[in-house]
C-alpha cells in the first residue's frame, strides 16, 4: 500500500522560555546540554530564548547548534520590564528571527533602553525599566515582534472580527442542517409513492374512509432528549424543569411545522437565540446575555444532536374518517388494522379470523368491520370465529357452523353446519348470538314497543 501523506501537523512552541542568564532563575548550574533534553522531552519544535533584560548571545548560538540536532529551532529574545502602568509593571518581550545579527541586536538594546542603566550605573535588571513605545519600535525597527502588539492583534479580532466570523460559521453549520432537511424530504417523497398505491387501493374500495397521513415529525422522546443536553439548574431561559420544559414546548416546538423548511431553519437559530439569551416569561427586552457553555453539559454533543436532525423522522398515520390510531381504543385499533389488511391483501386463499369484535361494541362492528367483510368475501372464502349475530348474519354468512363440546362426556366435541336458511340452523344462531328467542323477543319490545 503507497503511503498516504499526513497533511497538517500541530507543533509545540514555548515562546517565552528562561535559562540561566536570567538573574532570578533558580538553578544556574543547568547546562545548556540540559535545557536541550529537556525541550526533546517536552517535544517542543520551536522555543524562544527570553531571559529578563539581557541576550545572552553566546548561549543562544550553543543553543542553535545544539537544537538543529533534535529539530528543535531556537529564536533569540528577550523580556522587557516597563513602569508604563505605575505601581504594576508591564512584563513584554521582543522576538527576533533564527539568524538575526544578535551581537548588533543587542548592542542596540543595552545602549538604547532602559537596560543601559545595569551597565552604566550598576543597576539590578529588577531596577530598571524600558519606555514601552520607545522600546517596541526599537524592537522593530531591528526586526522584531513584541508580544504586547501581538495581545492587541488578538484584542481587535475578538472585539470586532471574531463575533462575525462565528455568524459565518453558524450559517454554515445551518446550511448544512437544511442539507440534511431536504435529503429527509426526498426519502418521504420516494416512501408516499409507495403509499400513493396504498391510497389508490383505499380509494377503489367500495366502502371507504381509511386513509393514510404522511409528515415529517419529531421523536416521542425529542423534549426529553433536547433537555438532558441542557443543565436546567443554571440562570437561563430553560431554568427549571417544569418551567423550562413548558417554555421549550409552548413557545417553539408548539409553532413548528416539521414539514416546512423554513419552520425547521426558524427552529434552529431559536433553539440557539434561547441559549445565547435568558428569554423567559418574566423577562423584558433587552434580555440579559447567557454563555452557551454554561448552559448546555457538553457543547459538542448538544450540536451534533440539534444540528444533525436524527430527532426528525417520516410518520405514517393510518386514519379511518378523519381518527387516528393514537385515538382509537384497543377494540378499534385491531378493527381498524384488520380493515387495512383486508383492503391491502392482494391473495385469494382462504382467510380465518377469530372473533374480531373483541373489545368492540355491536355498533362498531356493524360500522367498521362488516362492510369490509362483505367486500373481501367477495374474493375469498372467510371463516370467523365469533359470538356476534352482526358478523354472522348481517355480514350475509353462506354457512353457519355452530361448535359444542359437552365436558360432563369426556369432552366430546360435535358441530352442525348449514345455511342460515335452514331450521336447526336458524334456531342455533338465536341460541348462541341472541340469547334465544325470548331473549330476543324482549329487547325487540323493549326498542320498539309491542307494534
Amino acid at each position: 500500500m503507497s503511503s498516504i501523506g499526513k497533511g497538517s501537523e500541530w507543533k509545540k512552541w514555548d515562546l517565552h522560555f528562561h535559562t540561566p542568564s536570567s538573574h532570578d532563575y533558580g538553578d544556574k548550574s543547568v547546562t545548556n546540554e540540559e535545557i536541550i533534553e529537556i525541550l526533546n522531552q517536552e517535544n517542543i519544535s520551536v522555543v524562544a530564548i527570553t531571559d529578563h533584560h539581557v541576550i545572552d548571545v553566546k548561549r543562544i548560538q550553543q543553543l542553535q547548534i545544539l537544537g538543529r540536532v533534535h529539530g528543535i529551532t531556537i529564536l533569540p529574545g528577550i523580556e522587557f520590564l516597563s513602569d508604563a502602568r505605575g505601581k504594576d509593571p508591564i512584563h513584554f518581550i521582543g522576538i527576533f528571527p533564527e539568524n538575526a545579527n544578535l551581537e548588533f541586536i543587542w548592542g542596540q538594546l543595552e545602549n538604547k533602553t532602559g537596560i543601559s542603566k545595569i551597565k552604566g550605573e550598576g543597576k539590578r535588571p529588577d531596577e530598571v525599566y524600558c519606555d514601552l513605545v520607545d522600546t517596541i519600535e526599537l524592537v522593530k525597527t531591528l526586526g522584531g515582534i513584541d508580544s504586547l502588539k501581538f495581545v492587541e492583534s488578538e484584542l481587535q479580532y475578538l472585539n470586532e472580527k471574531l463575533t462575525n466570523d462565528l455568524l459565518d460559521i453558524r450559517e454554515k453549520r445551518i446550511l448544512a442542517t437544511i442539507e440534511i432537511f431536504e435529503k429527509k424530504q426526498e426519502i418521504k417523497k420516494f416512501y408516499d409513492e409507495i403509499k400513493f398505491e396504498i391510497d389508490s387501493r383505499f380509494n377503489s374500495a367500495k366502502v371507504s374512509g381509511l386513509n393514510i397521513v404522511s409528515s415529517l415529525a419529531v421523536k416521542n422522546d425529542f423534549e426529553d432528549e433536547l433537555l438532558k443536553n441542557i443543565q436546567q439548574n443554571k440562570s437561563g431561559s430553560f431554568y427549571g424543569k417544569d418551567e423550562g420544559r413548558n417554555l421549550l414546548r409552548n413557545e417553539i416546538i408548539s409553532n413548528v411545522n416539521w414539514n416546512e423548511k423554513s419552520n425547521v431553519e426558524k427552529f434552529l437559530r431559536e433553539i440557539i437565540c434561547y441559549l445565547e439569551f435568558d428569554k423567559r416569561p418574566m423577562n423584558i427586552e433587552p434580555y440579559e446575555r447567557t454563555f452557551i457553555d454554561n448552559l448546555v453539559k457538553n457543547r459538542k454533543d448538544f450540536y451534533s444532536y440539534l444540528f444533525s436532525l436524527e430527532y426528525l423522522q417520516s410518520h405514517y398515520d393510518l386514519q379511518q374518517n378523519g381518527k387516528s390510531l393514537e385515538q382509537l381504543s384497543p377494540g378499534e385499533k385491531g378493527a381498524l388494522l384488520l380493515v387495512f389488511y383486508l383492503i391491502l391483501d392482494k391473495e385469494d386463499i382462504p382467510l380465518i379470523i377469530d372473533q374480531p369484535e373483541d373489545n368492540l361494541d355491536n355498533y362498531s362492528v356493524a360500522q367498521i368491520l362488516v362492510p369490509y367483510i362483505k367486500e373481501a368475501k367477495r374474493k375469498r372464502q372467510i371463516i370467523i370465529v365469533t359470538h356476534n349475530p352482526n358478523l354472522a348474519v348481517v355480514s350475509d354468512s353462506e354457512q353457519v357452523i355452530r361448535v359444542s363440546i359437552d365436558k360432563n362426556d369426556g369432552n366430546r366435541f360435535c358441530c352442525v353446519s348449514g345455511g342460515i336458511d335452514e331450521k336447526n340452523i336458524n334456531n342455533a344462531v338465536v341460541e348462541v348470538l341472541e340469547g334465544t328467542i325470548p331473549a330476543f323477543k324482549t329487547r325487540k319490545d323493549k326498542y320498539f314497543g309491542n307494534s
